[in-house]
């Protein structure tokens, strides 16, 4: 058989791994929400298991390449092996690319144990807060109170603002007044609820910006990892 012909069969099988290879790793993921890729996935399209492991920072090029470069993996596979068997010899290229999937793979089964630490923490983390469950809510309470107080003041210093421009002829559509005033009443009330929550569990501030933050008993939640 010539040469062409070989590549011809090499693209062809080729294309038939790449088919059965997104069948198997995307196979009951749902993608849209939140589904992850089966972790084959990471051996088989290791530039989609990288993809998968990187930060939403990540520039959207990078991904975009990954992704094109998953999708014609195999039929290129399948035109070097055409080209070698024909040759009867191992080309260069496709040294490189074996080392690229290797190394590839190798980046992205690393992501899947982050992954899982990742997760084995968040476990511990959610024990955690389950075990401290009351000064859990203390802390929250009084972090959330904290931050209301700091929000208030800023609603109030964008609604002050405004009315001085307008006292000074400027004019706004739409004009947002209203929206910003009902966006401090929420605050508002919202601190109302949490002050009187702190209250209850016998808070020693006089008002709510004397409020102290404590530290939480389990800490910050554990930050998903990422690659890149």
């Amino acid at each position: 058989m010539s040469k062409l012909g070989l590549i011809a069969i090499g693209i062809a099988a080729g294309i038939a791994a790449e088919i059965g290879s997104l069948l198997w790793s995307f196979s009951g993921a749902n993608l849209f929400h939140g589904g992850h890729p089966h972790v084959i996935v990471n051996a088989l399209l290791p530039g989609i298991g990288i993809a998968s492991h990187l930060s939403s920072h990540t520039p959207p090029f990078i991904l975009t390449t990954l992704f094109v470069i998953s999708l014609f993996q195999f039929p290129t596979y399948g035109a070097l092996w055409g080209r070698d068997y024909a040759n009867k010899a191992v080309s260069k290229a496709a040294l490189i690319a074996i080392t690229l999937h290797l190394v590839g793979a190798s980046i992205a089964f690393y992501g899947v144990v982050l992954d899982n630490q990742w997760k084995a923490a968040s476990a511990q983390y959610g024990a955690c807060i389950r075990a401290n469950d009351p000064a859990e809510r203390v802390a929250n309470n009084r972090s959330q109170i904290i931050s209301l107080v700091q929000w208030i003041e800023q609603s109030k210093r964008e609604l002050k603002r405004l009315k001085a421009e307008k006292e000074n002829g400027a004019v706004f559509t739409p004009d947002p007044e209203v929206s910003l005033a009902q966006n401090l009443a929420n605050q508002e009330k919202e601190l109302e609820q949490q002050w009187e929550i702190y209250k209850k569990a016998g808070g020693p501030a006089n008002s709510p910006e004397d409020v102290k933050v404590i530290a939480s008993p389990c800490g910050k939640a554990p930050p998903r990892p990422n690659l890149f």
